[in-house]
């Protein structure tokens, strides 16, 4: 049986705007904080080191510094964080099974709320 309280529980872990795409990146392989900031659509660098801290502290990514005279910075998955991979394909395959609706209801909703101004 689901208990939402489970659900709210996990979801608050990396449901903020742009957790669960840094995850993806980082899923796909290990990136600075430049690369993030380039794969990552319309994130403003502070909001970008904001969601890594956080996910730094909640222990789904992890920050290796390079020995090199350079000191270059790489975040990674943790394996913690790697348990998320099959979630993230599950959503994946579910929107592709619904995209018609789904780009549609978002359609709708976008249009829906510039009247919510007037």
């Amino acid at each position: 049986m689901i208990h939402s309280s489970s659900l709210k529980n996990a979801l608050h872990l990396f449901i903020d705007k742009y957790k669960i795409e840094i995850l993806f990146q980082l899923i796909k392989k290990d990136m600075g904080f430049n690369e993030l900031k380039n794969e990552i659509e319309n994130i403003n660098p502070q909001i970008l080191s904001k969601q890594l801290k956080q996910l730094l502290k909640d222990e789904l990514v992890s920050k290796k510094t390079s020995k090199a005279t350079n000191k270059k910075v790489a975040y990674s998955v943790t394996s913690f964080g790697k348990t998320l991979k099959p979630i993230m394909n599950s959503v994946t395959k579910w929107e592709k099974e619904h995209k018609k609706l789904i780009t549609k209801i978002k359609k709708r909703n976008n249009r829906d709320s510039l009247y919510n101004y007037y």
